[in-house]
């Protein structure tokens, strides 16, 4: 029987299969609404047929975790490069006697003090010199990839820069050139990407495969590239920031911009430094002589000339009241005082007290600190892994454990003298480290005098080299000085200010020794 909407119901049907109305003489009201199903839709074809079975609450939940396990995957596979977390592999850089080597966490000798400069290990591969050359050891201390560069950096993300005379380049752990390296300037790799400027002078970013990507988009990277899927970048002498397709997501409007980081990116207004969220809103409002990166939770800022911490709301936690400051590790943070250099935990409370010449920042449980010009590794207490003193009756008052066994102290090996030009290379590079270490901590007149020291030593081969580094240092350093006095740098921003301007002057001016 055909009703009235069209739909052919069965001959002794009294309601129409489709829309519910009376067929026939049935009476309209015969169904009550409340058991009337709602109606079926109709499949295009199919008339008659019988509607598909709904799928039961079980199967549905089961679909939906589905879904989301393989969104979550995508997500995990392609979300954003945060800030790059190092690991030293347990291994910790010592330098005996201008040599360096390595020591765990006990401070155990593990890798003899052999080379003639040494970074810190990444990714299981550490750069050492040997000579003028630079290349990458193992956990084991074998030779990785043989000395053969001028200058080389950690790994990060398996690809490491490289200098060759005034060239920047990128390797991988073979020791393979991932593209040509010819870059007049090189940062440092951060997920998939690197920033870098060509030889004739166009900002780019370099993929892990040596492509370039985004030439030409902007006219100013910073180092770190991109964190957070954001970058800080420059355009017409104001500062914004791209994402990775070089779209403008925060368009140029700051006079500085820093690298995202714990959801938040300091940003300079009016000479004031605040902190923008990833619209580009203000989470906290330009207040600051100058502040620097998140790092757990915690941000150094300076005021009138003294440094202290905020949290993300813009809430100081420790007042400015330190000669300078470094960032949250591990839970503390290397601060200065007039007595010299100590640990505060989050709340701003001395927990190793400031009597260190300086102090850097922890890295899995450990940091290394200067003091009576002899350096050191400290715990988290403040106690020292090997007594830097063990001649001395007493242990210095701000390392409150006694002096380890001797077998456990990291000596210079006596079996073979050193000869007069072994001697010479140890020199040069204690006073070059020295000198570095003090920059560094913001102490540049310090850095200056150990360079002008190192200068007469400089082992190069190349005479027009010789004394290059340290010049273009002391250079920098002088700069840096006289920012500082004419108020236009803060003593927080001088160390990152003084490396940037390092590589300003070494890059027209670099010494090509091929």
């Amino acid at each position: 029987m055909q009703c009235k909407c069209g739909f052919e119901n069965a001959a002794d049907a009294r309601f129409c299969g489709n829309c519910r109305a009376a067929l026939g003489n049935a009476p309209v009201n015969a169904v009550p609404n409340a058991a009337v199903p709602p109606a079926a839709p109709t499949v295009a074809g199919a008339v008659g047929r019988v509607p598909t079975r709904p799928l039961s609450r079980a199967h549905i939940a089961i679909g939906a975790a589905v879904v989301v396990v393989v969104a979550a995957g995508y997500w995990w596979m392609n979300q954003p490069a945060e800030r790059y977390k190092p690991d030293n592999s347990g291994l910790y850089r010592v330098n005996v006697g201008g040599k360096f080597g390595f020591m765990d966490r006990s401070g155990k000798t593990v890798i003899a003090p052999q080379f003639d400069m040494a970074g810190e290990f990444s990714e299981g591969l550490a750069n050492v010199k040997v000579g003028t050359k630079s290349g990458y050891i193992n956990t084991k201390g074998v030779v990785a990839i043989t000395p053969q560069f001028d200058d080389a950096g950690p790994f990060r993300y398996g690809r490491a820069g490289v200098r060759l005379g005034n060239r920047f380049g990128f390797i991988d752990k073979d020791g393979k050139y991932i593209s040509s390296p010819d870059f007049s300037w090189a940062g440092q790799f951060s997920g998939d990407l690197a920033p870098v400027r060509t030889a004739d002078g166009v900002m780019a970013f370099v993929n892990r495969s040596g492509k370039l990507e985004l030439a030409g988009k902007v006219e100013s990277l910073m180092s770190a590239g991109f964190t957070s899927g954001l970058a800080p970048a420059g355009s017409g002498g104001k500062w914004g920031f791209i994402d990775s397709t070089g779209k403008w997501i925060i368009d140029p409007q700051f006079e500085r911009a820093g690298n995202f980081a714990e959801g938040l990116a300091p940003v300079v207004v009016g000479g004031r430094t605040g902190y923008i969220n990833s619209k580009g809103k203000f989470v906290v409002n330009p207040q600051y002589d100058f502040g620097d990166e998140f790092y757990e939770g915690l941000a150094v800022f300076t005021s009138a000339g003294k440094m202290g911490f905020i949290d993300t709301k813009g809430r100081a936690v420790c007042d400015a009241k330190f000669l300078a400051a470094a960032h949250f590790s591990d839970g503390l943070a290397a601060v200065k005082t007039e007595d010299g250099w100590g640990f505060i935990d989050r709340t701003g409370k001395m927990v190793v007290s400031p009597k260190f010449d300086s102090a850097s920042m922890f890295q899995n449980g450990l940091a290394l600190v200067t003091v009576g010009g002899k350096e050191a590794y400290v715990t988290t207490a403040g106690a020292f892994v090997i007594d830097p003193f063990p001649e001395r009756s007493a242990t210095p008052a701000h390392a409150e454990q006694p002096t380890p066994p001797a077998s456990q102290t990291v000596t210079p090996s006596t079996s073979v003298p050193a000869t007069p030009q072994q001697a010479q290379v140890g020199a040069y590079n204690d006073f070059n480290s020295r000198g570095n270490v003090a920059a560094q901590n913001g102490d540049f007149q310090k850095a200056i005098a150990l360079w002008q020291e190192a200068i007469p030593l400089d082992p190069s081969p190349v005479v027009k080299c010789r004394g290059e580094f340290q010049r273009n240092s002391i250079k920098a350093a002088n700069d840096t000085i006289s920012m500082l006095r004419q108020q236009k740098l803060q003593p927080a921003e001088a160390p990152k200010w003084f490396a940037n301007h390092s590589i300003e002057l070494w890059m027209p001016n670099a010494c090509n020794s091929n």
